[in-house]
């Protein structure tokens, strides 16, 4: 069996995320799984490596929702089947 070559713990999300460019571009996507350091999502269209990203999350919390304000950079992007599994490294997160 193969050692695990995570650094952080992976959480399911079941959420749309909608990931927009720095040039306003808006790319529709599934949510796959989330660390502490990065997203995993699913997209029909393939973004290029190193491309700056912002988005939003939502995290239940206790009884309320907290929205996070999210900024990272494309990691990698690899073609699965007729998709694009895009991970993204997070720079910058803000709750509100």
């Amino acid at each position: 069996m193969g050692e695990e070559k995570r650094k952080r713990e992976r959480f399911p999300l079941t959420q749309d995320v909608a990931l927009t460019t720095s040039d306003g571009t808006v790319i529709n996507s599934s949510g796959v799984n989330i660390s502490e350091g990065g997203i995993l999502c699913r997209t029909e269209k393939e973004i290029k490596t190193g491309t700056p990203v912002t988005f939003n999350i939502t995290i239940p919390i206790g009884k309320r929702d907290v929205t996070v304000n999210c900024e990272g950079v494309i990691l990698r992007c690899i073609k699965n089947n007729d998709r694009f599994d895009v991970a993204i490294v997070l720079t910058e997160q803000e709750y509100s």
